[in-house]
């Protein structure tokens, strides 16, 4: 083997080391973007979760007393019309 071919494997060691290196280290950004990019799909189709909290908002006012039965129905109404 001459001395080419030998600091040519030499280099492809090196080369592979890195990328295994490089890999590794980039696992958890890799994480971190998958979840950042499902966490906003996922916020995308939460369209019926923003009626669900309204009326569960209304469910707790109305178990505090701040609104009466009749302003329940009217406020529930409202929030389902939309």
């Amino acid at each position: 083997m001459t001395n080419k071919e030998k600091e040519k494997k030499k280099k492809n060691i090196v080369e592979r080391y890195v990328d295994w290196g490089l890999n590794w280290r980039m696992k958890p950004f890799k994480a971190l973007a998958k979840n950042v990019t499902e966490g906003i799909r996922e916020g995308a189709s939460d369209e019926g979760k923003s009626t669900e909290d309204a009326i569960a908002v209304l469910k707790l006012r109305l178990a505090k007393g701040e609104i009466s039965k009749e302003q329940y129905e009217e406020l529930k109404k409202a929030i389902e019309n939309n």
